[in-house]
């Protein structure tokens, strides 16, 4: 009988319901095959191939196979040498690890010994002890970051990896590690901005809460920590990324570093293109962009109008909106923005917002008082803005129908 007539013959009796020993090609162990050699070759195999491989034809499909020829079972006999080998394993023990807040962190004990095994650490193959070097860098920046400034190049690349590594609470302490490094060296990491800013806009931009929660922080830090006229053009680059999430996030950095300039400040930047950023994002898919872009234009419209009466005096704000947007996009800001003016009385007080609540009542206010070169000094309006002021306008902007 050939290969294939043996096949069909034992699927007919497989259908039929005969006992597996009476099967085409499938008898006891005892019993020698009489079919084909194809067959027979398979079931010799399974035969002398004893139980340190049967578990692979079980995983195969030929499941009654394997139990007929190994008695009814598949397993190791009890304190044999195979089944001690084929036992999975226990796995390493469970790692407990801790989320230590900036300002719990304590000076390092051995500062040079730490600093001259850092960079080994922080290359290791073993995520906790990079977690522990992780840890150093945050330490020696806030208490020793002169130790630590010649070899910042070699830190930053190392956080870099730890950011993109899959282990979540890695990459969330590499996350509050550049953080502590944007406090404490400021304007010096303006230079790894380039590097930094993807990886953080794509941590922010994920489903994982305490990572994207902890990267948005740091973004928000970096902001604080640098003049705003040195990021905003990376910033802008990202606000046109195709990543929808990532250009919600870039936008809100966006709108946080234009708050932080000065009327002047914006118009030497460059009000018009600020103002195409307000216009793409007004119009973008997701309400976090739509969102960040009104309140943009808001801040773009206070400095326009404040700089009316100076020397770099610019043209009106309806024909600016006209000359750099599309008619849609114009007409919707320009309608916002006017809404927005009607709301401050002739006083200078909103309309429903108590006079007294202690919130400055110009939309000037929610400019910050800085300018480019003078950091990140005297601006409490930014760096903590107002509850009040902040929940008046969410509440006019979901109000407002221009700004939809």
């Amino acid at each position: 009988m050939s290969g294939t007539a043996a096949r069909r013959t034992a699927l007919r009796e497989l259908a039929v319901g005969r006992p597996p020993e009476r099967r085409a090609g499938i008898v006891p162990r005892s019993v020698t095959p009489q079919k084909s050699d194809a067959i027979m070759t398979h079931v010799d195999v399974e035969n002398k191939d004893g139980s340190g491989k049967i578990n692979g034809v079980i995983d195969g499909g030929n499941m009654k196979m394997a139990a007929v020829n190994n008695g009814g079972t598949c397993k190791q006999p009890e304190g044999s040498e195979e089944g001690a080998k084929n036992e999975v394993p226990a796995g390493p023990p469970a790692v407990e690890f801790e989320y230590i807040q900036s300002e719990d962190l304590q000076d390092v004990p051995n500062p040079e010994e730490c600093v001259s095994t850092l960079l080994q650490r922080l290359d290791s193959k073993d995520w906790v002890v990079i977690s522990e070097a992780l840890n150093n860098v945050r330490q020696l920046a806030i208490y020793r970051k002169q130790d630590i400034s010649s070899i910042l190049d070699k830190i930053v690349g190392s956080i870099i990896k730890s950011i993109k590594n899959p282990r979540s609470a890695l990459c969330k302490t590499a996350i509050m590690a550049t953080a502590d490094l944007f406090r404490c060296f400021g304007d010096e990491m303006a230079v790894h901005v380039d590097s930094l800013l993807l990886q953080l806009l794509l941590k922010a931009s994920q489903d994982k809460r305490f990572v994207c929660e902890e990267a948005e922080k740091t973004l928000f830090v970096m902001i604080e920590s640098l003049a705003p006229a040195a990021i905003l053009e990376k910033l802008i680059s990202y606000a046109a990324h195709r990543n929808p999430r990532v250009r919600a996030k870039a936008t809100v950095c966006v709108h946080n570093s234009a708050a932080r300039l000065d009327p002047v400040g914006i118009m030497q930047f460059g009000l018009p293109t600020l103002l195409r950023v307000a216009g793409a994002q007004i119009i973008d898919q997701l309400p976090e962009a739509r969102d960040s872009g009104r309140k943009l234009a808001v801040v773009l419209h206070a400095a326009h109008r404040d700089c009316l009466n100076c020397e770099c005096a610019p043209k009106a704000w309806e024909d600016m909106c006209t000359d750099h947007l599309p008619p849609n996009t114009a007409h919707t800001i320009i309608r916002l923005t006017g809404a927005v003016e009607a709301s401050v009385s002739p006083s200078g007080t909103r309309e429903d917002v108590p006079a007294n609540n202690g919130v400055s009542s110009s939309p000037k206010a929610s400019l910050g008082k800085v300018s480019a070169q003078e950091g990140t000094q005297n601006c409490p309006v930014i760096a903590a803005p107002s509850a009040n002021r902040d929940a008046y306008l969410e509440s006019f902007l979901q109000r407002a129908p221009a700004a939809s």
